[in-house]
Protein backbone atom coordinates (compact mmCIF):
# COMPACT_ATOMS: atom_id res chain seq x y z
CA UNK A 1 0.00 0.00 0.00
CA UNK A 2 1.54 3.84 -0.89
CA UNK A 3 1.99 6.37 1.43
CA UNK A 4 -1.19 8.43 0.01
CA UNK A 5 -3.52 5.43 -0.06
CA UNK A 6 -2.37 4.78 4.05
CA UNK A 7 -2.91 8.27 5.04
CA UNK A 8 -6.24 8.18 3.10
CA UNK A 9 -7.26 5.02 5.39
CA UNK A 10 -5.85 6.77 8.95
CA UNK A 11 -8.55 9.77 7.93
CA UNK A 12 -11.45 7.18 6.89
CA UNK A 13 -10.63 5.09 9.80
CA UNK A 14 -10.70 8.37 12.02
CA UNK A 15 -13.72 10.11 10.48
CA UNK A 16 -15.70 6.42 10.91
CA UNK A 17 -14.63 6.61 14.61
CA UNK A 18 -15.37 10.14 15.43
CA UNK A 19 -18.65 9.47 13.44
CA UNK A 20 -19.65 6.47 15.81
CA UNK A 21 -18.71 8.49 18.48
CA UNK A 22 -20.88 11.26 17.89
CA UNK A 23 -23.53 8.59 17.76
CA UNK A 24 -22.77 7.73 21.20
CA UNK A 25 -22.75 11.01 22.58
CA UNK A 26 -25.41 12.63 21.29
CA UNK A 27 -27.29 9.20 22.37
CA UNK A 28 -26.19 10.02 25.86
CA UNK A 29 -26.74 13.93 25.89
CA UNK A 30 -30.20 13.10 24.52
CA UNK A 31 -30.96 11.52 27.47
CA UNK A 32 -29.65 13.62 30.09
CA UNK A 33 -31.61 16.37 28.67
CA UNK A 34 -34.52 14.37 28.70
CA UNK A 35 -34.06 13.15 32.49
CA UNK A 36 -33.14 16.59 33.30
CA UNK A 37 -36.26 18.02 32.17
CA UNK A 38 -38.21 15.07 34.32
CA UNK A 39 -36.35 16.19 36.98
CA UNK A 40 -37.48 19.87 36.56
CA UNK A 41 -40.80 19.05 36.61
CA UNK A 42 -41.08 16.76 39.56
CA UNK A 43 -38.69 19.16 41.36
CA UNK A 44 -41.53 18.78 44.32
CA UNK A 45 -40.84 14.84 44.81
CA UNK A 46 -36.95 14.48 46.54
CA UNK A 47 -37.09 10.91 45.91
CA UNK A 48 -37.90 10.94 42.47
CA UNK A 49 -35.55 13.97 42.22
CA UNK A 50 -33.05 11.83 43.49
CA UNK A 51 -33.49 9.09 41.15
CA UNK A 52 -33.18 11.25 38.21
CA UNK A 53 -30.51 13.17 39.16
CA UNK A 54 -28.89 9.60 39.28
CA UNK A 55 -29.68 8.60 35.77
CA UNK A 56 -28.33 11.85 34.96
CA UNK A 57 -24.97 11.41 36.41
CA UNK A 58 -24.61 8.05 34.56
CA UNK A 59 -25.72 9.53 31.46
CA UNK A 60 -23.11 12.33 32.14
CA UNK A 61 -20.41 9.59 32.90
CA UNK A 62 -21.13 7.82 29.59
CA UNK A 63 -20.57 11.09 27.71
CA UNK A 64 -17.01 11.08 29.32
CA UNK A 65 -16.24 7.11 28.67
CA UNK A 66 -16.89 7.75 25.13
CA UNK A 67 -14.39 10.17 24.36
CA UNK A 68 -12.12 8.66 26.83
CA UNK A 69 -12.56 5.42 24.35
CA UNK A 70 -12.15 7.76 21.55
CA UNK A 71 -8.16 8.57 22.84
CA UNK A 72 -7.77 4.92 23.19
CA UNK A 73 -8.91 4.62 19.70
CA UNK A 74 -6.40 6.56 18.71
CA UNK A 75 -3.69 5.40 20.42
CA UNK A 76 -4.10 2.09 18.92
CA UNK A 77 -5.44 2.92 15.50
CA UNK A 78 -3.91 -0.40 14.13
CA UNK A 79 -5.00 -2.65 16.56
CA UNK A 80 -8.07 -4.82 16.72
CA UNK A 81 -11.32 -4.02 18.96
CA UNK A 82 -10.17 -5.78 22.27
CA UNK A 83 -12.90 -7.90 24.05
CA UNK A 84 -12.86 -7.09 28.03
CA UNK A 85 -14.56 -10.90 29.13
CA UNK A 86 -15.35 -10.47 33.11
CA UNK A 87 -18.75 -11.10 35.24
CA UNK A 88 -21.89 -9.73 33.83
CA UNK A 89 -25.21 -9.57 35.33
CA UNK A 90 -27.66 -9.63 32.50
CA UNK A 91 -30.56 -9.87 34.10
CA UNK A 92 -29.85 -6.37 35.69
CA UNK A 93 -28.18 -4.37 32.40
CA UNK A 94 -31.68 -5.41 31.07
CA UNK A 95 -33.85 -4.07 33.40
CA UNK A 96 -31.45 -1.06 33.97
CA UNK A 97 -32.20 -0.40 30.50
CA UNK A 98 -35.62 -0.54 30.31
CA UNK A 99 -35.90 1.58 33.67
CA UNK A 100 -33.46 4.09 32.05
CA UNK A 101 -35.76 3.93 28.76
CA UNK A 102 -39.04 3.88 29.83
CA UNK A 103 -40.02 7.55 30.26
CA UNK A 104 -39.00 8.05 26.54
CA UNK A 105 -41.37 5.08 25.88
CA UNK A 106 -44.08 6.62 27.81
CA UNK A 107 -43.80 10.11 26.34
CA UNK A 108 -43.82 8.43 23.13
CA UNK A 109 -47.49 6.45 24.01
CA UNK A 110 -44.90 2.87 23.46
CA UNK A 111 -44.99 -0.07 25.67
CA UNK A 112 -41.26 -1.18 26.81
CA UNK A 113 -40.53 -4.23 28.51
CA UNK A 114 -38.46 -7.46 28.75
CA UNK A 115 -38.44 -10.60 29.34
CA UNK A 116 -35.60 -13.11 30.37
CA UNK A 117 -35.40 -16.94 30.39
CA UNK A 118 -34.88 -18.07 33.53
CA UNK A 119 -32.23 -21.13 33.01
CA UNK A 120 -29.87 -18.11 31.98
CA UNK A 121 -27.57 -17.94 34.86
CA UNK A 122 -27.31 -14.23 36.91
CA UNK A 123 -23.84 -14.43 36.67
CA UNK A 124 -21.87 -14.50 32.23
CA UNK A 125 -18.82 -14.34 31.43
CA UNK A 126 -19.41 -11.63 29.07
CA UNK A 127 -18.04 -7.84 27.37
CA UNK A 128 -20.20 -6.42 29.51
CA UNK A 129 -19.24 -2.77 28.26
CA UNK A 130 -19.77 -3.79 24.89
CA UNK A 131 -22.81 -5.92 25.67
CA UNK A 132 -24.27 -2.66 27.17
CA UNK A 133 -23.84 -0.63 24.50
CA UNK A 134 -24.98 -3.14 22.14
CA UNK A 135 -28.36 -3.36 23.54
CA UNK A 136 -28.84 0.08 24.34
CA UNK A 137 -27.97 1.18 20.56
CA UNK A 138 -30.90 -1.01 19.83
CA UNK A 139 -33.52 -0.05 22.13
CA UNK A 140 -32.82 3.34 21.52
CA UNK A 141 -33.23 2.74 17.90
CA UNK A 142 -36.41 0.80 18.07
CA UNK A 143 -38.04 3.94 20.16
CA UNK A 144 -36.70 6.41 17.69
CA UNK A 145 -38.86 4.31 14.74
CA UNK A 146 -41.69 2.79 16.51
CA UNK A 147 -44.84 5.50 16.06
CA UNK A 148 -47.35 3.18 18.18
CA UNK A 149 -47.51 -0.50 19.65
CA UNK A 150 -44.28 -1.43 21.85
CA UNK A 151 -40.84 -2.51 22.00
CA UNK A 152 -39.78 -5.71 23.87
CA UNK A 153 -36.62 -7.22 24.96
CA UNK A 154 -36.23 -10.66 24.75
CA UNK A 155 -32.88 -12.91 26.47
CA UNK A 156 -33.68 -17.12 25.48
CA UNK A 157 -31.46 -19.62 25.82
CA UNK A 158 -31.23 -22.04 22.91
CA UNK A 159 -30.99 -25.80 22.86
CA UNK A 160 -27.23 -25.77 21.28
CA UNK A 161 -26.16 -23.32 24.64
CA UNK A 162 -26.20 -20.09 22.51
CA UNK A 163 -27.50 -16.82 24.26
CA UNK A 164 -29.65 -15.16 21.66
CA UNK A 165 -31.24 -11.65 22.98
CA UNK A 166 -33.99 -10.15 20.63
CA UNK A 167 -34.70 -6.18 20.32
CA UNK A 168 -38.30 -6.43 18.80
CA UNK A 169 -40.72 -3.33 17.79
CA UNK A 170 -43.56 -2.45 16.34
CA UNK A 171 -41.91 -0.15 13.44
CA UNK A 172 -43.13 -0.39 9.60
CA UNK A 173 -40.27 -3.43 9.32
CA UNK A 174 -37.17 -3.75 7.35
CA UNK A 175 -37.36 -4.96 3.95
CA UNK A 176 -35.33 -8.05 3.49
CA UNK A 177 -33.01 -6.63 0.51
CA UNK A 178 -31.74 -4.24 2.94
CA UNK A 179 -31.12 -6.61 6.06
CA UNK A 180 -27.57 -6.59 5.98
CA UNK A 181 -27.28 -2.72 4.42
CA UNK A 182 -28.89 -1.52 7.97
CA UNK A 183 -25.35 -2.85 9.66
CA UNK A 184 -23.56 -0.31 6.93
CA UNK A 185 -21.62 2.96 8.11
CA UNK A 186 -23.49 5.82 6.72
CA UNK A 187 -26.57 3.63 5.48
CA UNK A 188 -30.14 4.04 6.43
CA UNK A 189 -33.02 2.28 5.25
CA UNK A 190 -35.84 3.87 2.82
CA UNK A 191 -38.57 4.09 5.18
CA UNK A 192 -36.36 5.91 7.69
CA UNK A 193 -34.85 8.49 4.78
CA UNK A 194 -38.50 9.11 4.35
CA UNK A 195 -39.02 9.75 7.92
CA UNK A 196 -38.28 13.39 9.83
CA UNK A 197 -35.80 11.27 11.99
CA UNK A 198 -32.57 12.74 12.11
CA UNK A 199 -29.47 10.59 12.09
CA UNK A 200 -26.52 9.21 9.79
CA UNK A 201 -27.19 5.60 9.74
CA UNK A 202 -24.15 4.72 12.53
CA UNK A 203 -25.50 2.63 14.97
CA UNK A 204 -26.19 -0.40 13.90
CA UNK A 205 -23.31 -0.50 12.09
CA UNK A 206 -21.28 -0.04 15.70
CA UNK A 207 -23.30 -2.58 17.21
CA UNK A 208 -22.65 -5.17 14.44
CA UNK A 209 -18.76 -3.87 15.08
CA UNK A 210 -18.64 -4.54 18.63
CA UNK A 211 -20.74 -7.89 18.35
CA UNK A 212 -18.66 -9.45 15.89
CA UNK A 213 -15.34 -8.16 18.22
CA UNK A 214 -17.44 -9.99 21.24
CA UNK A 215 -17.26 -13.46 18.58
CA UNK A 216 -21.26 -12.90 18.34
CA UNK A 217 -23.39 -11.93 15.33
CA UNK A 218 -26.42 -9.31 15.02
CA UNK A 219 -28.94 -9.92 12.97
CA UNK A 220 -32.16 -8.61 11.76
CA UNK A 221 -35.54 -9.91 10.38
CA UNK A 222 -39.15 -8.84 9.59
CA UNK A 223 -42.23 -10.00 9.07
CA UNK A 224 -45.03 -9.70 6.44
CA UNK A 225 -46.96 -7.62 8.81
CA UNK A 226 -44.04 -5.11 9.70
CA UNK A 227 -42.17 -5.11 12.84
CA UNK A 228 -38.13 -5.71 13.14
CA UNK A 229 -36.51 -7.88 15.17
CA UNK A 230 -32.99 -7.42 15.95
CA UNK A 231 -31.29 -10.67 16.99
CA UNK A 232 -27.42 -10.56 19.19
CA UNK A 233 -26.57 -14.19 19.40
CA UNK A 234 -23.21 -15.30 21.46
CA UNK A 235 -22.68 -18.77 20.53
CA UNK A 236 -21.81 -20.96 23.42
CA UNK A 237 -22.34 -18.37 26.26
CA UNK A 238 -24.60 -21.15 28.15
CA UNK A 239 -22.37 -24.01 27.90
CA UNK A 240 -20.68 -25.63 30.92
CA UNK A 241 -17.73 -24.27 31.92
CA UNK A 242 -15.23 -24.16 34.85
CA UNK A 243 -16.72 -22.61 38.03
CA UNK A 244 -14.16 -19.77 39.59
CA UNK A 245 -13.88 -21.78 42.66
CA UNK A 246 -12.86 -24.41 40.40
CA UNK A 247 -10.00 -22.40 38.63
CA UNK A 248 -9.04 -20.98 41.94
CA UNK A 249 -9.24 -24.27 44.24
CA UNK A 250 -5.35 -25.62 44.65
CA UNK A 251 -3.71 -23.13 42.95
CA UNK A 252 -0.16 -22.29 43.79
CA UNK A 253 0.77 -18.77 43.66
CA UNK A 254 3.92 -17.08 44.00
CA UNK A 255 3.45 -13.65 44.48
CA UNK A 256 6.28 -9.95 44.43
CA UNK A 257 5.42 -7.14 46.04
CA UNK A 258 7.17 -4.58 48.18
CA UNK A 259 4.05 -3.58 50.10
CA UNK A 260 3.32 -6.11 53.16
CA UNK A 261 -0.09 -5.03 53.54
CA UNK A 262 -1.19 -5.99 50.11
CA UNK A 263 0.49 -8.75 50.35
CA UNK A 264 -1.18 -10.06 53.29
CA UNK A 265 -4.32 -8.47 51.83
CA UNK A 266 -4.03 -10.39 48.47
CA UNK A 267 -3.06 -13.42 50.11
CA UNK A 268 -6.12 -13.51 52.19
CA UNK A 269 -8.24 -13.03 49.15
CA UNK A 270 -6.98 -16.24 47.11
CA UNK A 271 -6.50 -18.24 49.96
CA UNK A 272 -10.25 -17.67 50.69
CA UNK A 273 -11.00 -19.30 47.23
CA UNK A 274 -9.40 -22.52 47.37
CA UNK A 275 -5.73 -20.89 46.15
CA UNK A 276 -2.57 -21.57 47.82
CA UNK A 277 -0.65 -18.35 48.53
CA UNK A 278 3.65 -17.80 48.68
CA UNK A 279 4.36 -14.13 49.01
CA UNK A 280 7.92 -12.36 48.67
CA UNK A 281 9.00 -8.92 49.12
CA UNK A 282 12.10 -8.33 46.45
CA UNK A 283 13.08 -9.91 43.05
CA UNK A 284 15.55 -11.51 45.06
CA UNK A 285 13.61 -13.44 46.66
CA UNK A 286 11.40 -14.45 44.05
CA UNK A 287 14.07 -16.53 42.53
CA UNK A 288 14.82 -18.12 45.45
CA UNK A 289 11.09 -19.21 45.55
CA UNK A 290 10.87 -20.39 41.92
CA UNK A 291 14.38 -22.37 42.37
CA UNK A 292 13.21 -24.18 45.71
CA UNK A 293 13.05 -28.02 44.51
CA UNK A 294 10.50 -28.56 47.29
CA UNK A 295 8.16 -26.56 46.19
CA UNK A 296 6.02 -26.00 42.37
CA UNK A 297 3.96 -22.90 41.50
CA UNK A 298 1.37 -22.29 39.13
CA UNK A 299 1.74 -18.82 37.93
CA UNK A 300 2.83 -15.50 39.40
CA UNK A 301 2.05 -12.05 40.34
CA UNK A 302 4.06 -9.32 39.70
CA UNK A 303 3.69 -6.12 41.21
CA UNK A 304 5.60 -3.13 38.33
CA UNK A 305 5.58 -0.22 40.50
CA UNK A 306 8.63 -1.13 43.64
CA UNK A 307 11.69 0.38 44.44
CA UNK A 308 15.07 -1.01 43.30
CA UNK A 309 14.09 -3.15 40.83
CA UNK A 310 10.63 -2.97 39.66
CA UNK A 311 8.36 -5.23 38.00
CA UNK A 312 9.55 -5.07 34.66
CA UNK A 313 13.06 -5.74 36.15
CA UNK A 314 11.52 -8.51 37.96
CA UNK A 315 10.36 -10.56 34.61
CA UNK A 316 13.68 -10.00 32.75
CA UNK A 317 15.05 -12.34 35.81
CA UNK A 318 12.60 -14.60 35.54
CA UNK A 319 13.21 -15.28 31.74
CA UNK A 320 17.22 -14.80 32.71
CA UNK A 321 16.24 -18.17 35.29
CA UNK A 322 14.29 -20.20 32.20
CA UNK A 323 10.77 -19.38 34.50
CA UNK A 324 7.98 -20.82 32.20
CA UNK A 325 5.46 -20.06 34.59
CA UNK A 326 2.44 -17.15 33.27
CA UNK A 327 3.40 -13.88 35.40
CA UNK A 328 0.42 -11.68 35.56
CA UNK A 329 1.32 -7.82 36.45
CA UNK A 330 -0.28 -5.59 38.98
CA UNK A 331 -0.65 -2.25 38.97
CA UNK A 332 -1.98 0.83 40.59
CA UNK A 333 -2.17 2.65 37.35
CA UNK A 334 -4.59 3.01 34.48
CA UNK A 335 -4.65 -0.57 32.19
CA UNK A 336 -4.84 1.07 28.96
CA UNK A 337 -1.63 2.53 28.77
CA UNK A 338 0.71 0.10 30.08
CA UNK A 339 -1.34 -3.40 29.00
CA UNK A 340 -0.25 -3.78 25.41
CA UNK A 341 3.82 -3.29 26.52
CA UNK A 342 2.85 -6.00 29.39
CA UNK A 343 1.93 -8.13 27.15
CA UNK A 344 4.29 -7.64 24.40
CA UNK A 345 7.60 -7.89 26.64
CA UNK A 346 6.41 -11.40 28.42
CA UNK A 347 3.58 -10.92 30.79
CA UNK A 348 0.37 -13.34 30.59
CA UNK A 349 -1.46 -10.08 30.95
CA UNK A 350 -2.00 -6.30 33.47
CA UNK A 351 -4.42 -6.85 36.44
CA UNK A 352 -5.67 -3.95 38.06
CA UNK A 353 -5.20 -2.89 41.69
CA UNK A 354 -6.87 -3.98 43.72
CA UNK A 355 -6.79 -7.32 42.97
CA UNK A 356 -9.91 -8.56 41.43
CA UNK A 357 -9.97 -12.93 42.30
CA UNK A 358 -12.51 -13.28 39.75
CA UNK A 359 -11.18 -11.25 36.91
CA UNK A 360 -7.83 -12.98 37.71
CA UNK A 361 -10.00 -16.43 37.04
CA UNK A 362 -10.99 -14.75 34.13
CA UNK A 363 -7.84 -14.54 32.65
CA UNK A 364 -6.80 -18.07 34.00
CA UNK A 365 -9.48 -19.88 32.31
CA UNK A 366 -8.12 -20.64 29.06
CA UNK A 367 -4.77 -21.32 30.19
CA UNK A 368 -6.61 -24.41 31.75
CA UNK A 369 -5.95 -27.91 30.00
CA UNK A 370 -9.14 -29.56 30.19
CA UNK A 371 -7.74 -32.78 30.78
CA UNK A 372 -5.49 -32.25 33.41
CA UNK A 373 -7.45 -29.69 34.85
CA UNK A 374 -4.35 -27.64 35.50
CA UNK A 375 -2.27 -24.68 34.37
CA UNK A 376 -0.68 -25.72 31.25
CA UNK A 377 2.84 -25.25 31.18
Amino acid sequence: MTSSSQDGSHRTDALSALAMASHEVRGALAAIISHAELLADRAESPHESRATARLIERHGRSVLETFDSILKSAQKRHQRTSVRCGACDLRSMIEELILLQTPRARAAGLSLWATIDDVIPDRLELDAGSLHRILSNLIENALKYTPDGGIHVRALATVAGDLSIEVEDTGPGIAPSEADRVFEAFVRSDHVRDSTTSGVGLGLSLCRELARAMNADLTVRSGPEGGSIFELKLPGRLRHRHDHDDILQGLQVLMLDDCRETLRLNSALLESRGASVASVGDARSLIREISRSDRSFDLILVDLEMPELDGWGALDLLHEHACSLPVFALTAHRIAPLRARAIEQGFADLIAKPLDSNRLADLIEPLINRDTGRLAG
